[in-house]
């Protein structure tokens, strides 16, 4: 027997995404004199800080945009986004860190490229919080600008444009973002 008689038929699930296009518009104004008189390094300044904050602008709705008035939905805001917290609403334990990942192993959607995103005041709070009394071992471990910080195993990064007391567990690589144009 060569074993075809126990396969069993599997099927490829697939889906489709409808994307809505959104604008993100920015503008900065700068005297004709300045522009006229200097360096080209004056464009270059304007054209960064402008390219700053439309990113920051776009990293803010990717993460919590909230689906109205003309803004895209972002991760938090979701349908079918499962969230783990802290029973009393306080800062979240070991044991609350443990249930965030349970919570999308349960859904099977965990991936070998999850990270973790926080706001930088519970980044500080889980540095300077023990996963139990009296061990000297913190929830999260590593530097504060998130390069090689750890928490439960996954890296963790923080930004302003996190939703305040906010972790979120996930795949940021299945985060969608189509560009129609650039700048």
């Amino acid at each position: 027997m060569d074993g075809t008689a126990t396969i069993t038929e599997s099927n490829v699930t697939l889906d489709q995404v409808s994307l809505t296009m959104k604008s993100l518009i920015g503008y900065t104004t700068a005297p004709h004199n300045v522009l006229k008189q200097s360096t080209p390094v004056v464009e270059e300044l304007l054209r960064s800080d402008l390219a700053q904050t439309l990113a920051t602008a776009l990293d803010k709705a990717a993460i919590q945009g909230s689906g109205v008035s003309s803004e895209p939905t972002g991760v938090a805001n979701q349908t079918g986004v499962g969230s783990v917290l802290h029973p009393n609403g306080g800062d979240p334990s070991w044991s609350n860190v443990v249930d965030l990942e349970l919570a999308i192993d349960v859904d099977n959607a965990a991936t070998e490229n999850m990270a973790q995103l926080t706001t930088p005041t519970m980044f500080a709070t889980l540095k300077k919080t023990e996963r139990a009394t009296g061990t000297a071992s913190f929830i999260v471990e590593g530097n504060p600008t998130g390069k090689r910080s750890r928490m439960n195993g996954y890296g963790i990064q923080s930004t302003l444009n996190c939703p305040s007391g906010t972790v979120i567990l996930g795949d940021w690589s299945q985060l969608l973002i189509d560009m129609w144009g650039g700048l």
